[in-house]
């Protein structure tokens, strides 16, 4: 549904949302990682989940080869006359540079500090839970006042923040790393004579490609945990676990600042929940 930035949309629009992550996830860095990942997985799991890990190696190679083949047949070359061939040649050399572009993005957050597992706790950790944070105020200012503070002050503090398109649900949202981040939205109540109460509802999100690995890994552990095959339970379990803090940890960062943020003394505002 169109909302609009931040919600100040009163009326639908014609035009449609921007595509998902899923039409672009094969083209990122992280899945290339993540292909990486299946394939040691394969080779040293061949012994005792050779189909599964298999399955999940082929449907994750074929979505990369896809996505830069539909690529490359989108690409026009009709500005000069061409033969087949030339523009037959032409698209395998576009399907090739979609293929290698991750790959040089991957080495160039590995080589020069941007890593996925970098960790930025700027202010601090807290459980990554549903919360809801009630503000007391005696200074008018709008929506989209308070929110471009609170971009600022998550910016300034390094992290990540996104603004929530025209038919997202949401007005913000903010990371400290890969694995996990916070939405949040807001609400005002209008008291009169400038008084207002902020509402503030966040949650934590992850990414779908965790998820999947998480659920993934835990899944083929517990089934080798019932099996008693302890060298293939034990690799998976422990790799869903370390995943999962992980996870947890980047949530958590990004709902410890922003309650850092709520709880920063402001003249003429008074913080009356935080649930």
């Amino acid at each position: 549904i169109y909302h609009g930035s931040w919600g100040g949309a009163l009326f639908q629009s014609v035009y449609h949302g921007s595509p998902g992550i899923l039409t672009s996830l094969a083209m990122t860095p992280e899945w290339y990682l993540a292909v990486l990942t299946l394939s040691v997985m394969f080779m040293v799991g061949f012994y005792w989940h050779p189909v599964v890990l298999g399955i999940l190696l082929a449907a994750a190679l074929g979505a990369t080869i896809t996505q830069a083949a539909i690529g490359a047949f989108y690409c026009r070359f009709d500005e000069i006359p061409r033969t087949t061939g030339a523009i037959f040649k032409l698209r395998l050399l576009t399907m090739w540079c979609y293929l290698i572009q991750p790959v040089a993005r991957l080495r160039g957050r590995l080589s020069r500090g941007l890593s996925p597992w970098r960790m930025r706790f700027p202010g601090g950790l807290d459980i990554p839970v549903p919360r809801e944070f009630v503000v007391w105020s005696e200074q008018w200012r709008s929506s989209t006042q308070r929110l471009a503070a609170l971009e600022e002050f998550l910016k300034k503090e390094g992290l990540c923040v996104q603004r929530g398109g025209d038919f997202d649900r949401w007005d913000l949202a903010c990371r400290s790393g890969t694995f996990g981040g916070l939405r949040m939205r807001m609400a005002l109540e209008e008291h009169g004579h400038g008084h207002q109460l902020v509402r503030l509802r966040t949650w934590p999100t992850f990414p779908r490609v965790m998820v999947i690995i998480l659920g993934t890994l835990t899944g083929l552990g517990l089934f080798d945990l019932v099996a008693r095959s302890w060298p293939g339970a034990i690799p998976m379990l422990l790799v869903a676990a370390i995943l999962f803090l992980r996870m947890s940890m980047d949530a958590g960062a990004a709902l410890a600042t922003v309650c850092k943020s709520i709880r920063r003394d402001r003249p003429g505002e008074t913080e009356i929940r935080n649930d």
